[in-house]
């Protein structure tokens, strides 16, 4: 019995480590991660990351099986793409290369980066706003923040690797449509989006299917890596398996306390059972 009781009192006293000790060093290593994430971004996402003047960078993009019938060099300057050349093979009339290029003054927005940003800064602003002084009640309380960290850090990454599938009426629709100079051919429409480190153009052609209504007939993608984007990827990574390796430590402790405690009230219950069902024996002297 005395080694069932101290058995819980040393894991409430580990538990209680966990909680006062343990918890507020991941934190501090995540704000860390968070941080160093945030200026691997081309934008500003907190106060006091990226002061420096953003240089512009240029990529070009082209196809991975070496194909060169779309090919298009840009500039990105912070979440977007100030200048594109972009040569296009087409075949209508006769088969020609046409060239266009981003009107002057006008940029192509790369909304997936200033998403994933976001979501990056509530992360960051959930672990900076833990004092240290405070100290955790519950493994619950731990566990709630933890999801609600996690979540935001997968929003974040996902809006930088998977991205958001568009629609046929939302590429035809597309303002950035409007911007190139000389205007890209009726049946072709474009689309800048981000896949992991990769910045991608997809090219859709288009056409009238059986039921005479406007559909895709083919797709080519040119695409060019973007070395910030890998090193962001890696680091929302490495923030996530620090958050998991945390969870899964307070989930344990909470499940062996649970038990161990819940198998000391049953053993104390029975012994009190036993000794009140125990008859007591009284000798008369005569």
């Amino acid at each position: 019995m005395a080694e069932k009781t101290e058995e819980v009192d040393n894991l409430r006293t580990e538990f209680d480590w966990l909680l006062k000790e343990e918890v507020h060093r991941v934190f501090d290593e995540l704000k860390t991660i968070l941080k160093e994430c945030c200026n691997r971004f081309p934008v500003m996402i907190y106060s006091g990351n990226n002061d420096e003047i953003l240089q512009p960078e240029k990529f070009i993009l082209a196809s991975s099986n070496g194909t060169q019938n779309y090919k298009c060099m840009v500039t990105i300057l912070g979440d977007s793409i100030c200048e594109a050349d972009l040569s296009l093979r087409v075949n209508k009339p006769t088969p020609a290369i046409q060239k266009s290029q981003l009107t002057p003054g006008e940029t192509w927005r790369l909304q997936q980066v200033q998403d994933a940003g976001n979501h990056l800064m509530n992360a960051l602003t959930l672990v900076s706003n833990i004092e240290k002084s405070y100290t955790f009640k519950t493994g619950q309380e731990v566990v709630l923040l933890l999801n609600d960290v996690t979540s935001c850090l997968n929003r974040g990454r996902a809006c930088l690797t998977l991205p958001r599938k568009k629609s046929l009426e939302e590429l035809v629709h597309n303002r950035n449509m409007k911007i190139w100079s000389p205007p890209v051919p009726n049946d072709i429409v474009l689309s800048f989006y981000i896949q992991a480190q990769k910045l991608v153009l997809g090219v859709y052609q288009l056409q009238l299917n059986s039921a005479q209504k406007l559909d895709i007939g083919a797709k080519h993608t040119i695409e060019c890596s973007v070395p910030w984007l890998n090193d962001a990827i890696v680091l929302y990574t490495i923030a996530l398996q620090r958050c998991q390796q945390l969870l899964d430590k307070v989930n344990l402790f909470m499940e062996l306390f649970e038990s161990r405690t819940a198998l000391y009230k049953q053993t104390t219950d029975k012994l009190d059972s036993d000794h009140i069902r125990s008859p007591t024996l009284i000798s008369f002297e005569t």
